[in-house]
């Protein structure tokens, strides 16, 4: 299963992005008798399969190696920075999302995790600003309305804060911590 997870991502790369030279073995494994390339698309994979089985040092190196071979791939960006989060070096992770954030703006998962990770830190201000911006593309998304909630009232906004909660809970009322969270909002 794992070489055919290498052998799909080569195969969907685009074919700008496929290796020029000969492709190189990694790992030392061979699919169906073909070479499997080194390509960040590659890599990246590779890194998520470490990722998904909690082998953070695994990922990170695999990551890296993505980065390596191209340093503009969003995707091992932020996976990079899932792996050092995960890991518990959430500040060392930020510096990648915020590369990411730069490379694709409108890229929603992206802000999203960001502003996960300053809101933990408690940068309120910008987490708001990467919440906002990640709506763009994730209306419906009841944790990131709360999150956003969160991160305003933190700031003294509760009107708008208890607007998000709101809207939390309109798109999953089963939602406990934003029905919590708006009962504050309107207590205040």
């Amino acid at each position: 299963m794992y070489l055919r997870l290498l052998d799909n991502a080569y195969r969907a790369a685009p074919a700008g992005v496929r290796p020029t030279t000969e492709p190189r073995l990694i790992l030392g494994s061979r699919y169906l008798g073909e070479v499997v390339p080194d390509t960040d698309a590659v890599q990246n994979v590779i890194g998520v399969t470490f990722l998904r089985e909690q082998r953070y040092g695994e990922a990170v190196t695999a990551f890296r190696q993505a980065l390596a071979l191209n340093a503009d791939s969003i995707d091992a960006n932020r996976n990079l920075a899932a792996a050092l989060a995960d890991s518990g070096h959430p500040t060392d992770a930020i510096g990648y999302l915020r590369h990411a954030v730069r490379l694709d703006p409108r890229n929603g998962t992206t802000q999203y995790a960001l502003g996960r990770l300053l809101l933990d830190r408690r940068e309120f201000g910008e987490a708001s600003e990467c919440f906002r911006a990640a709506l763009q593309s994730m209306p419906d998304s009841s944790s990131l309305h709360n999150d956003l909630g969160v991160a305003l009232a933190s700031t003294g906004d509760l009107q708008d804060a208890a607007d998000q909660f709101r809207q939390a809970v309109s798109l999953d009322p089963e939602f406990a911590e934003a029905r919590r969270n708006l009962a504050v909002a309107e207590r205040r």
